[in-house]
């Protein structure tokens, strides 16, 4: 094998600096670490980074189907499904007849579900103020911006 240090024009120092540079490289850096500290911040009422995005999808964007939150969120669908289904047997979330189209049931957040989310939220929010810290409400807007204009080359919207 190999050794990439031992490519022409590849040495280590060039391939970090190259990674430096790599706006998906840094995002994924960057949601890794966000994940790993709002799972210290999730643990102590009992949820995971999952179920979070789950009660905030569906307290952001209303009842939806499994395959449509698992789509919003970015799981597949049998982790959602299986989320979903937990949260249910914690009684976070309760599952309905999609009055639509009988072959899908539509999801939505119990009381319980509600509680927690508003319990919860304030810490959810100072974690994402430490992220943005000395950024300008402009930068924000255009750094949103550009995330939804990558998602968009990727066909995510």
């Amino acid at each position: 094998m190999t050794d990439k240090k031992s490519l022409p024009g590849n040495s280590g120092a060039s391939e970090a600096a190259t990674l430096e540079r790599s706006i998906p490289f840094l995002l994924h850096r960057i949601s890794d670490v966000f994940a790993k500290k709002m799972l210290d911040d999730l643990r102590p009422y009992g949820l995971s980074v999952a179920k979070w995005r789950v009660l905030s999808s569906i307290k952001s964007c209303g009842e939806m189907t499994i395959g449509e939150l698992a789509a919003f969120i970015g799981l597949q669908q049998p982790v959602a499904s299986r989320v979903v289904s937990e949260m249910e047997a914690e009684k976070l979330l309760r599952r309905k007849s999609n009055k639509k189209d009988h072959r899908f049931t539509l999801v939505s957040l119990s009381r319980s579900g509600e509680r927690l989310f508003a319990e919860v939220l304030p810490f959810v929010e100072a974690r994402r103020e430490q992220a943005v810290s000395g950024l300008t409400k402009q930068q924000r807007r255009q750094m949103i911006a550009i995330v939804h204009r990558m998602e968009s080359n990727l066909g995510i919207r």
